[in-house]
Formats: structure tokens, C-alpha cells, sequence
């Protein structure tokens, strides 16, 4: 979605690797991408848009940082991240602008589709404000200014939306933690667990696990399939990956860190009404699938090998 949306305003999307214990963009090698185009091409980079991937929000000290440095805005993709915060600072809360989506299966989700933008620019403000409805004058509901889309979230989900924020959201978080952490406690040792960096908070859309290669994630797949207990690979190719943005420049080592992760990582069962007892059985599965039903191995898989980068 955010790759596409450059692409519309004609502008060229530049992918960044990623940090592979947290799966978000690796700001080393966003200094590296911002240099490599200033030197190689003739295009000035604009902006950098970091995602917030699994609920996890992106290393905004650094990021915000470089951008500065460099003279680009800073969109935060936090889609996924609703809930989080990093230094104390809440997801939604970084850069000139800051997205989410209200897609049921997201930390704040309604039960449609939808979405918020969020700035604390008033003129930047004024003009969502006009874009989400047709470019509408904000003195006259007849009056339109300039080019525009109908993108106004319906009553029915701002209604939603408004119990939620009210009534779950902080509940339905510390319920996510507490999940969160039974995992950690069910897997350490017999995979890589997702790591939270300090000074973050986690909204745990996903609880992405790594496993040692693709073929031991199959197994695991297949093990939890046969329990009944769904899984699901987020994301099976990275972007660079997708046939729509095969045809752009790209660095000459590409980007190994995200086709690593893509081909071993595994999202379980995640959400804040999920029991103590079905955490317990997906652990035992996948530590049974690895180490064996007999196995009392510490930090190796079956092959005696230790999981994890």
C-alpha cells in the first residue's frame, strides 16, 4: 500500500533492508539508500515512510534523526502499531504525518474498512480535510478547490471506533502484553522470538516468530494445521520481490535481510482474547515439532542447532 501510493504522485519508491530481529527498516542502511541515490542518480529523495511491522514501531530516535539531517519529511506507517509507543511516545505520533487503518484484523480495528491520518500541522490539516471529500472548500459544502476523493470514514465505523478508544483499546492491549509475554516463555530456546527493543512497547498486531530455514517452518506449519491451529506467513516475498516493482533500481547486494526473514518467519495465533491454554498447546506443538517430544535440549533444534539470526 505504501510503495503504491508513491508510485501514484509519480514519484519512485526506494526499498531500505530491514533489521532482522525486529523486522523494521534498518536505518543503517536507510543512510546508505539516501546516499547511494543522491551519488548514482538524478533524483532528490523526498521522504521516508517506516513501517511499524507486527506492532512493533520503527526506530524513530534514529530515523527521525537521519530524515532531519537530510531534509525529508517523515510519514510513520502505523497501521500495525496502534497502541504502541517508543521512548513513551505514542505510535501515530512520529514525522510530518502519520497513518493508520482501521482494518478489523489491526490493534485499533473497526468492522469494515477504513483509516485516519494523523499531523500536527494545521495547514497540512486543512488540506486532508478537503482531499477526503473531494477537495471540498471548508466554507462551503458546494465549493471544491481542487481535485479530490470521496475517503470519509462512514458513521458506522466512527461509532465503533469511538467505543473501542473509550472502553477496549487499554484493556484489549494489556491482555495483548500478557499474551505476549506466556509466548516468550513458551518458545525461548526453541525459536526466535520476537524481540522488543527498551524503551518500546509493543502492539503484538502479529506474534512473528523465526524459525531456522524454510523447510523447518514448513514442519512447524504443518504441525499446527494438524492441531487445528491456523498460522500464517506475513510477508511470503518482500517488495522488491512483487512483480509490480521488479523493474526498479535496486543496490547491487539487494536486500538479503528481508528475503531471510521472508522465508522463515511465522505469525501464531495473536489477539487480546486468546487463552492461556491455546498458547500453551501452540507452544507445545512447535516445541515438540523442533525438539522433539523427548527433547530437553535448551536453545537447540533438532539437528542441534540454535535458532534465530
Amino acid at each position: 500500500a505504501a510503495a503504491s501510493a508513491i508510485q501514484r504522485t509519480g514519484a519512485i519508491p526506494v526499498f531500505v533492508d530491514i533489521d532482522p530481529v525486529t523486522f523494521n527498516m534498518d536505518p543503517q542502511d536507510l543512510e546508505y539508500q539516501i546516499e547511494r541515490i543522491r551519488q548514482t542518480t538524478r533524483f532528490h529523495p523526498k521522504a521516508v515512510i517506516p513501517a511499524d511491522l507486527f506492532g512493533l514501531p520503527a526506530d524513530y530516535g534514529r530515523i527521525l534523526h537521519l530524515a532531519a539531517r537530510h531534509g525529508l519529511h517523515v510519514v510513520s506507517d502505523a497501521a500495525q502499531s496502534m497502541g504502541a509507543s517508543f521512548k513513551g511516545q505514542p505510535a501515530g505520533s512520529f514525522g510530518t504525518l502519520a497513518i493508520t487503518s482501521f482494518f478489523p484484523a489491526k490493534p485499533l480495528g473497526c468492522y469494515g474498512d477504513g483509516g485516519a491520518i494523523f499531523t500536527d500541522d494545521d495547514r497540512l490539516a486543512a488540506r486532508l480535510c478537503r482531499l477526503r471529500s473531494h477537495g471540498r472548500a471548508a466554507h462551503s459544502k458546494y465549493l471544491h478547490v481542487q481535485a479530490g476523493l470521496n475517503s470519509r470514514l462512514d458513521t458506522l465505523q466512527a461509532a465503533i471506533l469511538r467505543c473501542k478508544l473509550q472502553a477496549y483499546a487499554p484493556a484489549e492491549q494489556r491482555a495483548l502484553q500478557q499474551a505476549a509475554r506466556r509466548y516468550a516463555s513458551g518458545l525461548k530456546g526453541v525459536v526466535q522470538i520476537p524481540a522488543v527493543m527498551p524503551g518500546q512497547i509493543s502492539a503484538w498486531a502479529q506474534y512473528t516468530i523465526l524459525l531456522y530455514d524454510a523447510n523447518q517452518r514448513r514442519q512447524v506449519q504443518q504441525a499446527l494445521t494438524r492441531n487445528g491451529i491456523p498460522s500464517m506467513v506475513y510477508y511470503p516475498a518482500g517488495l522488491h520481490e512483487q512483480p509490480l516493482f521488479r523493474d526498479l533500481p535496486r543496490p547491487p547486494q539487494g536486500y538479503p535481510r528481508s528475503e531471510w526473514v521472508s522465508q522463515r518467519c511465522l505469525s501464531l495465533p495473536m489477539d487480546p482474547y486468546i487463552r492461556e491454554a491455546e498458547i500453551d498447546l501452540i507452544c507445545r506443538v512447535i516445541t515438540e515439532t523442533i525438539l522433539g517430544k523427548d527433547s530437553k535440549r535448551e536453545g537447540e533444534d533438532a539437528h542441534g542447532r540454535k535458532p534465530g539470526v
